[in-house]
């Protein structure tokens, strides 16, 4: 059985969730500075909502730690929010907006178009495969290159 091993900020209660779903056998958590290193130990890589607390040269710097920790076949997850090419004054349009000024004021960060991340990936040596909806939020899969 392979051995997967997740970079959380709080692994107490991620161990507990790991036993409750039955996978605390093959995953394990361990913490990580993004900015400095992320041991290479996986085959995948998962960040949800890291990307865009920060504005492109440090999102640079945590997918270039990304990539560098990935082995040629692996692959990253990026799990955020997509903000519409032409946002509207409807709710979900409002809702990006506002995360998108919150992430601006806050660590300086902001949030991005699907072609913004694709740019951001590509220029970070990732290749973007695919953009998935889940619900709020996507999913975005990028192969090393």
């Amino acid at each position: 059985m392979e051995q997967f091993s997740i970079f959380l900020g709080a692994p107490k209660r991620r161990t507990i969730i790991c036993k409750s779903v039955g996978v605390s056998d093959r995953a394990s958590f361990l913490a990580s500075d993004v900015f400095n290193t992320i041991p290479a130990i996986a085959d995948a890589i998962i960040l949800k909502s890291m990307i865009h607390d920060w504005h492109d040269e440090r999102s640079s710097v945590i997918l270039q730690n990304c990539r560098q920790a990935l082995p040629e076949s692996g692959s990253l997850l990026l799990v955020e929010r997509i903000m519409p090419e032409s946002p509207t004054v409807e709710d979900e349009g409002r809702s990006h907006g506002m995360s998108d000024l919150n992430m601006l004021r806050g660590p300086g960060g902001l949030e991005r178009t699907g072609k913004e991340y694709r740019h951001l990936l590509n220029d970070n040596r990732f290749r973007p495969t695919s953009i998935l909806p889940a619900g709020r939020f996507s999913v975005i899969e990028a192969s090393v290159r």
